[in-house]
């Protein structure tokens, strides 16, 4: 909240600046922030047969003893076995044929290069005999190229690869990473222990998991696709198995979008140094430059920048998510939708913040030191139709720098307890036709909603604060209770709606009520409940009753900013000089824009109605 009054300040400061014929630059302009990124749609993250397949036939199958034989020049299935020291094992042959090796207890350390080299194919299989452990490593350093590409990974594949089999593979890039494709990964399945001092798995033109179960400690991106030149590749798709990923930066990255329709991740990012935004470590849990596509799944991530990022848009129709971070939670640079699924937020400094945020469906629990919802776009919108969501914040709980829509769902709010933030905060308007609000927290910026249809919207401030943990209930005439919400966090006034609160009928506020069948929120809609202290009893004469804060106003103006009439004078005789060199005034400009107050006298910011707390205004 406190930004927008300093917005509100530097607007009147500005059309001031206008009267001394200050000319705002017309080339500056927000910036469109529309990706280049291709839809998800146009991105194949389907699995082919042989992908899934690891059978073959044994009995054409050659055998190796990789310490007798390095090479690979035909096309055909090769069952490795025995141990490999300082020298690589490469594959090099036609474009058009495929190779499957079948690891067989092989063990490769090449202390000069790389241990698997893939020089040429058209793909390449690694298929993981069952019940078998083989290791794969590289040398602390070397230098070596491949057609123009620095080779720097354990195993390094110059064509498409396939990880698949039931058995044990061990990779260690002890140089930089420890695998590396230029072409396509997948890991189908099979149970993967990689260590790198760089990044665990890159693909260039994507990364896609099936079923396998990996552990990957990196020493910077535990995952990445990373295709610079076409924008829809560089994916990465989990369709199913177990990760146990930590990395000193992202967990996940991509280049263009990440999708997770199943699976069990656990991901750790960063380190346990709190979150430095001047830093030029990128330390989220899945970072995408387009979208992020969350379907399904468990997933836990542990941050200390974003847990999960996108510089497009971030969708979640399902799954467990639990977050923990040093900054956004979820942030999206255009919209995050979320229709199903259970969100957890344990930790954030903001929760969600994206420039429109949209909730259909889904469980949402949000604790921020910051806001809970940060809309950041002027001309869209925090919406919510349906689901259930549950914001205990230290700054604003819902702040929208646009506007805010409910027509349905339940949404809670604890906090805040400064005075400088409210639980309910908007820029633009405010609108209630359906569902379900309590906004408990600070009352000098809280406001009420700008509009109301189907049913009324309450604002109301205590004659004293509330202590934490306190029941809060809006009860009917008949003392039935409409809704109640326990916050956790102290509480000195509140916003409530409920599409029972209806113009012409008389409600109670009521504190300390023990309220029957509540949930762990103390949340129960349209319940029953005994004891309590009345605070109000409150006549609805229209839609929109109460005054709010610094923003608030009056019953009948939705709690906007109530200015009354505005005086009309002359330039005020203080006003400084025109700056030698400014522009002359525009031909037909008005000598002071009709209703623009007058400057308070000695004031050097405007003289604002004092009908909220404004004990933090000057510290600002």
């Amino acid at each position: 909240m406190i930004k927008k009054i300093i917005s509100l300040l530097c607007s009147v400061l500005l059309t001031l600046c206008l009267f001394s014929s200050c000319k705002k630059d017309e080339n500056n302009s927000t910036a469109d922030n529309t990706s280049e990124n291709e839809n998800p749609a146009s991105m194949d993250f389907s699995f082919t047969d042989n992908d899934l397949d690891a059978s073959y036939d044994k009995s054409s199958a050659e055998k190796i003893d990789v310490s007798e034989t390095q090479t690979i020049t035909k096309g055909g299935t090769y069952i490795l076995s025995g141990k490999l020291t300082d020298k690589a094992f490469s594959v090099e042959v036609s474009k058009e044929e495929k190779v499957r090796l079948v690891l067989n207890n092989v063990s490769i350390n090449n202390s000069t290069g790389p241990a698997l080299l893939i020089k040429s194919a058209k793909k390449v299989f690694l298929i993981l005999e069952d019940n078998t452990e083989n290791t794969l490593s590289d040398g602390n350093y070397y230098s070596l190229t491949e057609d123009g590409s620095s080779v720097d990974a354990a195993v390094f594949s110059k064509e498409k690869l396939t990880i698949n089999g039931n058995g044990k593979l061990t990779v260690k890039g002890n140089y930089k990473h420890a695998i590396v494709s230029k072409d396509d990964i997948v890991v189908a399945s099979g149970t993967l222990d990689i260590t790198s001092k760089g990044a665990g798995i890159i693909g260039k033109d994507s990364v896609k998991f099936a079923e396998p179960d990996i552990k990957i400690d990196a020493g910077s991106d535990a995952i990445r696709g990373d295709n610079a030149d076409d924008a829809t590749l560089g994916f990465v798709y989990i369709q199913n198995g177990t990760y146990d990923l930590v990395a000193k930066n992202d967990a996940i990255q991509s280049s263009s979008a990440i999708r997770i329709s199943g699976g069990k991740i656990n991901a750790s990012a960063g380190s346990d140094i709190e979150y430095n935004a001047e830093s030029e470590e990128s330390q989220k849990g899945l970072k995408a430059s387009g979208d992020i596509i969350i379907e399904n799944g468990s997933i836990r991530v542990d941050s200390t920048d974003d847990s999960i990022n996108s510089a497009t848009s971030v969708t979640i129709s399902g799954g467990t998510i639990n977050l923990a971070t040093g900054d956004d939670a979820i942030h999206a640079d255009n919209a995050i939708k979320i229709s199903d699924g259970t969100i957890n937020v344990a930790k954030s400094n903001e929760g969600f913040e994206s420039g429109e945020i949209s909730v259909s469906g889904g469980k949402i629990d949000i604790s921020s030191t910051d806001d809970g919802i940060n809309i950041t776009n002027a001309e869209s919108s925090f919406s919510v139709s349906d689901g259930y969501i549950y914001i205990r914040a230290g700054g604003d709980g819902i702040d929208s720098n646009g506007a805010i829509s409910m027509s349905g769902g339940v949404t809670l709010i604890s906090g805040p307890e400064n005075n400088g933030n409210g639980s309910f905060d908007y820029a633009t308007k405010a609108t209630v036709t359906g569902g379900i609000l309590v906004a408990l927290g600070s009352n000098g910026m809280m406001q009420n909603f700008s509009e109301a249809e189907n049913q009324g919207a309450i604002l109301y401030t205590f004659k004293s604060q509330q202590a934490a943990s306190t029941p809060f209930a809006l009860c009917d005439s008949n003392n039935k209770v409409i809704v109640s919400f326990t916050p956790e966090k102290p509480y000195s006034g509140v916003l409530v709606t409920a599409p029972e609160i209806k113009e012409k009928n008389s409600y109670k506020i009521v504190t300390g009520m023990t309220v029957k069948d509540t949930d762990a929120n103390g949340y129960v809609h349209n319940g029953t409940g005994s004891g309590g202290t009345v605070q109000e009893t409150i006549e609805m004469t229209s839609s929109l009753y109460g005054e709010g804060g610094m923003m608030g106003g009056s019953p009948h103006n939705g709690g906007k900013f109530d200015r009354g009439e505005r005086p009309t004078g002359e330039i005020p005789e203080d006003m400084p000089e025109m700056s030698e060199g400014m522009p002359e005034m525009p031909e037909g400009m008005p000598e002071k824009p009709e209703g623009m107050p007058e400057r308070p006298d000695g004031g050097n910011r405007p003289d604002f109605p004092r009908d909220g707390n404004f004990e933090n205004f000057s510290e600002m």
